[in-house]
């Protein structure tokens, strides 16, 4: 995940992720965090905190080999 500014992440209701520096620039892969996904429906929320410009974040998600 990766945000620029500063993001949190919750998976199913789980706080998975934050990233608290603030005013930096968007890195597509800023944290990695292991998770498991459910059978069926996963909720994800992100609160992102932006400057007064653009936003940008990301999710990537890799399956287990």
């Amino acid at each position: 995940m990766g945000a620029d500014d500063s993001m949190k992440l919750w998976l199913n209701g789980e706080l998975v992720f934050t990233s608290e520096a603030h005013l930096k620039p968007w890195v597509l892969a800023e944290g990695f965090v292991p998770a498991t996904l459910r059978a069926g429906h996963n909720s994800v929320l992100v609160r992102l905190e932006n400057a007064p410009e653009g936003s940008a974040f990301s999710v990537l998600v890799r399956t287990a080999p």
